[in-house]
Formats: C-alpha cells, structure tokens, sequence
C-alpha cells in the first residue's frame, strides 16, 4: 500500500491550532477559522454532551456489547471498504474485541439510516447535543432545511451523523467530504492523527491517486519523483486526544491515521444555502443521481415496516425516483443558466 520510507520526504506542515470557545467565542471562530477554511481543534465543544462522560470503550462492550451493528473487511492495500459486498454483522462487543486483536474491519457508515450503528440506537442519539454545533455556524436554510439537518439525504446534504471504529495503526483513505459540508470530527476514544491539505483543482488527481499513502511518514524518493508538488504542497497536521473535536472545512482533504483503536463520531453542516451553492454538489460525486441507486440497495435490505418514506420510494421505485430527479436537476440548471443571464453575473460550473 504505501511507499513511505523513514530517509525520504518530509511534508512541511504546519499546525493545527488548538481553540477553546470559552476563550475564543462563535464570532471570532467565524472570522477566523470557518469563513477562511482553516482547520482547528475544539478542545471544549463536547464537554456538556452527556456521550462526552458516557461513550467510553467499556460502556460500548459492557453496557451495550450485545447489540448488533455491521462491519466490513478492508484489505491492507486499501483502507476503503468494498461496498460492493454486503456488511457482515456481530455484537458490537465481538467487533471491538477482534479489532483489539489486528482483523483488517471496520465499522464504517455508510450514511445509511439502517447502517450506522449510532442512528440505529436512538439512545446514544440522546447522548448528543448537536445544536451546540448548529449555534456555532452561521445560520441559513435550504428547502426549509437548517445546517444540520439530513432528512432529505441524499437529495440535500449533508451526511446523517456518522460513527467510525478501527483499529490501531488502521489508515483512512485520503478525500475529501465531496457532500461539500463542513465536518466536526469528535475523536470519542482512541488517539488520532491526521493531515490535511487545501483542495485545489490542479491537485486533485495527484491526491486520489495517493490516497492509500501514509502521509505521517517519510515519502519515498519514488513517490515524490512521480508528483514533484509533493515538495512545496502547504497543509496541517495535528493529533486528535480523546475529547477533542477536528472541525475540518468543506471540500478539505483529509488523511487519518488511527494511532490506537479508536472511535470516532462525526456531524457535517451544510455548507450552502441557495440553489446557486447547491449545484456543485449536486453535479458532483454525491449527486443525487449517483448514491440513489447506491441507498436503494440497502433501503432493499431493510424491512419494509422499518423503512422511511424516501426509504421506500427508493427501494420500490428506484428507476422512477432517478428520472424525476434528473428533471428537477435539469430544470434547476436552466433556472440558474436563465438567472446568470438576465442579473449578468458568470454561468454556475
């Protein structure tokens, strides 16, 4: 998989600041971390949420280790699990004890109502106060829609809340959150390191194409003679504790690295709120046209009495949906083209 190697390349880094919103306040986290897409840890943002005492390991092996949750199998190769493959399943105390042990699984949500285990357990839901992470930035709706709010995924971002357990030493694929939200990453237990870097269009190709890398280490002399701007690349590195919150801006790369077996919980807040700044995602990799046909298989998984309403819809007529879909993409493209040409202002890409 990778091809780090301890006498090669060193990124230069730098790091990422550390706040506390008793000190530094909403405005001036705006202004200073969420406007300009700069990076930061909050050491103090979970520190009233009753998960913050209560979701330790012991608490998810002991108190609710019988529960069922599903996983899947990465190869060492490539950290992302094969959604092609359905999700095996098993206790959750089975899961974190063969993880302990080395097995190359993961828990990884699939921003699934019926796949991640934190929103198929409502209790652990209630544990969590997400509306400290709405109050933090900046108000503004679409479709009626706040920040936070995922009913209508995958029609609007962003993501459903999302739980992510691996083990120590386990990579997570570099990428970017192509739902464009701005990520909280709170590390639950488990310590974590992580890289991160700007996206910029020019370097897009090079950062899927080394996705897989090891960035916490020496690159090798190969790798960097392949991609030459590995050596002047500007980016962010940091170490996650326990308790600590990752706030990573929309459309950031990201490479994490679990430096013990660890969980982590994570919320996105939509980054758009007009129809204009809708467009990228919905053009993009998380179209409504790609991950239909992708929710629709599992929503099929699912008993019919547990399904949600888009649930159903998608799973009985998944063709249907896709068409209708693809004219309300099609007609808002027009309104916008139609809009761009009578205020004068540039066409949306």
């Amino acid at each position: 998989m990778a091809s780090s190697h301890s006498d090669g390349h060193r990124l230069r880094l730098k790091p990422v600041d550390r706040i506390r919103l008793d000190d530094c306040g909403r405005e001036a986290f705006i202004a200073e971390y969420h406007t300009p897409g700069i990076p930061c840890i909050i050491e103090d943002l979970v520190d009233d949420w009753p998960a913050s005492r209560k979701w330790t390991r012991d608490y998810f092996v002991t108190k609710i280790g019988g529960d069922l949750m599903r996983y899947n199998r990465v190869a060492e190769e490539n950290p992302n699990p094969n959604q092609a493959i359905a999700p095996e399943e098993t206790s959750i105390r089975d899961f974190i004890e063969r993880i302990e042990k080395g097995e190359a699984i993961r828990h990884f949500g699939a921003s699934h109502p019926h796949y991640d285990f934190v929103t198929t357990h409502p209790t652990l839901m209630s544990d969590v106060q997400l509306q400290s992470i709405s109050n933090l930035v900046p108000q503004g709706n679409f479709l009626g829609l706040p920040r936070l709010d995922s009913r209508l995924w995958p029609w609007v971002s962003p993501y459903p809340p999302q739980m992510f357990i691996a083990g120590a030493g386990k990579l997570s694929a570099g990428h970017y959150d192509p739902d464009m939200s701005h990520t909280f990453h709170w590390c639950v237990w488990g310590r974590k390191s992580v890289r991160l870097f700007p996206f910029h269009p020019e370097t897009e190709t090079m950062f899927w194409d080394i996705s897989t890398e090891d960035l916490s280490q020496n690159l090798s002399t190969e790798l960097v003679e392949t991609y030459p701007e590995l050596k002047e690349i500007g980016g962010w590195e940091t170490t996650i504790e326990p308790g600590e919150t990752l706030v990573i801006p929309s459309k950031m790369w990201h490479f994490f690295k679990n430096d013990e077996t660890s969980m982590g919980f994570v919320v996105r807040a939509r980054s758009y709120h007009d129809l204009g700044g809708y467009q990228e995602f919905a053009t993009g990799p998380q179209s409504p046209l790609a991950t239909i046909p992708h929710f629709a298989r599992y929503w099929r998984l699912v008993d019919k009495k547990e399904r949600s309403f888009l649930g159903n819809l998608m799973a009985e007529h998944e063709k249907l949906v896709c068409q209708v879909t693809r004219k309300i993409l099609a007609l808002a493209w027009f309104y916008l083209r139609f809009k761009a040409r009578i205020t004068g202002k540039a066409q949306p890409n």
